[in-house]
This record gives structure tokens, sequence and C-alpha cells, in this order.
């Protein structure tokens, strides 16, 4: 397997070509981490060269979801046709958003937000605040308007905010990093930030990649 690095539209690009399949797949985290300049890196994972890919690879490429969330950033592919298809098999759609070509890709980041709000109801339950989201937020300004409307509502005071997620299908690795920083700052604060309303898949990628431990789900 060979990776090599080029940049577009302000986003990182690791060219892969060969196998990614076995061990040698690993090889993709030590890059990544050798490699990323920006402290909110913006990572485009180019796979269309690659002859296959199994559940190892899968599993690297979630990794990086949850390495690139953690750190405010954000993660998109570029695959075949296939292997954008075995990717919704596994439900990975739901957190790694894919593209069928550079093309694709560039007009989906460039497209403006519609809005600068964030269609949600809101209701109070005892000390709780409920968020009912109302959208999927797919692209890194989506993602920035949510945090926006999270930070004014804690900055307001608001200590204790559970997001309901019944609508929500997706989330990318914008999000990760959204919940993550609304939850260390509230529990800084002595509040707490939870989610309900989760898919059982949704639920399972919360449980795998150890967002269970910073944010509470609720049943």
């Amino acid at each position: 397997m060979d990776i090599s690095i080029r940049e577009i539209a302000g986003y990182q690009v690791f060219d892969i070509t060969g196998d990614f399949t076995g061990e040698e797949t690993d090889d993709l985290r030590g890059y990544i981490i050798r490699n990323i300049r920006a402290t909110q890196p913006r990572i485009l994972v180019n796979l269309k060269n690659i002859n296959g890919i199994n559940s190892f690879g899968i599993s690297i490429l979630v990794w990086v979801w949850k390495f690139i969330g953690e750190k405010n950033g954000s993660l998109y592919i570029i695959g075949k046709p296939k292997l954008v298809d075995k990717i919704k098999t596994m439900n990975l759609e739901n957190i790694i958003r894919t593209f069928e070509s550079e093309e694709s890709f560039i007009t989906a980041i460039q497209a403006p937000p519609s809005t600068d709000e964030v269609r949600m109801a809101v209701h109070a339950e005892g000390k709780y605040m409920i968020l009912c989201i109302e959208e999927e937020f797919s692209m890194l300004s989506d993602a920035e308007r949510l945090k926006k409307h999270l930070f004014s509502l804690i900055d307001s005071g608001k200590r204790f905010l559970v997001l309901d997620l019944t609508r929500v299908h997706y989330i990318y690795s914008e999000l990760i990093g959204v919940f993550t920083e609304a939850a260390k700052r509230l529990k800084k604060l002595q509040g707490e930030l939870c989610v309900q309303g989760l898919s059982q898949d949704l639920e399972n990628i919360f449980n795998y990649t150890g967002l269970n431990t910073v944010i509470t789900i609720k049943k």
C-alpha cells in the first residue's frame, strides 16, 4: 500500500493505492498522525485506486473518523461505486460521507449553508432542556452552526442539555468534535450533555468509539 499527500480546496488529500485489506493498512494511522498540519484537520481519503477493502480496512477508516472528529476536524472519502456500496452495506454511511469523484466533493463543500439557524424543537423536562434536532448535519459548515447554537445556550446559563437525535441518521466526524467539546465544557461547569433517540446503529457507534464515556446516552 502506498500513500501520498496533496491538497485541494483547503483539504489534505491522502491518495492511497494498492490493497487496503491487510495489516499494512494500519500504516494509515501513523501516516495521518505524522502528517496532519492543522489543529482542526480537514481530511479527504482517496480510495479510488485501491484493489480492495475488508473489515480490517473498514476498522481503520472508523479509527480515522474518530481521531479526526476528536480534533474538531472533518473527514470525507472518495471511492468507486463498489466501495461506496460496501460502506453503505456496513452502515458506515451513518458516520462517513463518501463521494465518487473529487468534483462532487468540491461542489458539496463549497455549497453555502441555506441558513444560520438550526431547525429544532425545544422543551423542558425538569432541569433538562430538550433539543429535538430536525435536520442532518452533513458538512463542516452545518456542524459549525450547531456548535454556535449549543455554545450560545451554554453561555446563557443552560447547564443540562439533551440532544434528541431521533430524526438524525448521520453522525459525521464534524459532529463528534461538536458533541465532545460541548460535553467537556458542560462538565467543567458541573452540567451535562446527553443524547437520546439514537438508532441502534448510532448507539453502537457511540459505544464503539467511546463517545458514550463523555456523553450520556438517555434511553
